[in-house]
Order: C-alpha cells, then structure tokens, then sequence
C-alpha cells in the first residue's frame, strides 16, 4: 500500500513538473499587449498546478502515517511473537503439554 501511494505521489511530481513548464511557456509567449487566449490557458494551467500540488502534499501525507502504520503493527507483530516464544517455554520447561479431554465426555 505504501508503494501504490509512493507511486501515485512519484507521478503527480512528474505531472507537476509538465504542467509548471508549460505555465512557463504560456508566460513566455504571453505579448504584454494581448490578454485573449494565453492568458486563459495561464489561468487553466495555474489551476492545474496547484491543484497537482495540493495532491502531491496529501499523498505525502498519507504515505508517512501508513508508513507508520506500518511500523505499528510490525512492533505490535514483534511483541506477539515473544509472546509466544515465551510461552512455548514456559509449557517446555513443565514438561510439556498434556491432552486434555474434551469438557463434553
């Protein structure tokens, strides 16, 4: 899942970067005395990259907490199985387990 959502956030960076160079180009074929259509398309792609922008911050974001997420339950995973060796021990050092008959009989 942290690899999708670092995958997702390595494209918009990649989207991002297309749209702020063709922002740049607009600007630069912008004539200081028309405003018809560059202008239009400044505004489109303006739009364009903040909203690229503000998804690439939210992938971020939610890349890092199941990150840690993650190492959350790897931890509580870790502890689990000490548990579990320590009791498997513990049922060694009594001389093993004993079959217990069933309650219903």
């Amino acid at each position: 899942m942290v690899q999708k959502v670092l995958g997702e956030n390595m494209q918009l960076k990649a989207d991002l970067k297309i749209a702020q160079q063709q922002l740049k180009k607009a600007y630069e074929n912008k004539a200081p005395g028309k405003e018809s259509e560059p202008e239009v398309q400044i505004n489109q792609l303006q739009a364009k990259v903040e909203r690229l922008e503000k998804l690439r911050k939210a992938t971020n974001v939610r890349a890092h907490s199941l990150a840690q997420e993650k190492q959350a339950l790897a931890a509580r995973v870790q502890k689990q199985k000490e548990v579990i060796l320590g009791l498997r021990r513990q049922v060694a050092s009594s001389g093993g387990s004993r079959p217990t008959t069933p309650r219903w009989k």
